[in-house]
């Protein structure tokens, strides 16, 4: 976390023993639904690449 907060993207209060953060850019919110987005449809594309090589697979038998 304080990586981040180093990194401008988290703003920090302290309240008491606890350290609260709240991202200050609502625009990272986006940008972590798009990475999600892409990450996704790589994963369909690999599921449905193994599914091919394993009808390919059990076609050779």
């Amino acid at each position: 976390m304080n990586i981040l907060y180093e990194a401008d993207i988290l703003e920090r209060k302290i309240d008491g023993k606890r350290t609260l953060y709240r991202i200050k850019d609502p625009q990272v919110f986006d940008l972590i639904r798009l990475v999600d987005s892409m990450a996704l449809e790589q994963i369909s594309h690999l599921a449905e690449a193994g599914r091919i090589l394993e009808k390919s697979l059990n076609n050779g038998r």
